[in-house]
């Protein structure tokens, strides 16, 4: 007589386990986020994200609060800083700059 416990375990482990490919929406966020990056690094300034979307055929269908996610994950990675700006605005830009 098998526990719950006993046989879903090994399932688990299984699944969490090992390397997967990346899902589609991975993928087109590692897109997005160059795609950020190289508006950034065009401008060579400080910008919004609002600035950032206009800038970018490829930007313009996302959301401000899905370019604001992009961002957060590039500044976790230290590939831009976010600063505030005039009118308490937030802004970035490219580490280093």
């Amino acid at each position: 007589n098998h526990g719950y416990y006993e046989v879903e375990t090994p399932i688990l482990n299984n699944k969490a386990s090992g390397t997967r490919k990346p899902t589609a929406n991975q993928v087109a966020n590692e897109n997005f986020k160059h795609e950020i990056l190289e508006v950034l690094n065009a401008s060579g300034k400080a910008m919004t994200i609002t600035e950032i979307q206009e800038n970018s055929k490829a930007l313009s269908p996302l959301t401000n609060q899905r370019i604001s996610a992009l961002l957060t994950q590039l500044k976790a990675d230290n590939l831009v800083e976010r600063i505030v700006g005039d009118k308490r605005k937030a802004m970035f830009r490219v580490v280093g700059e």
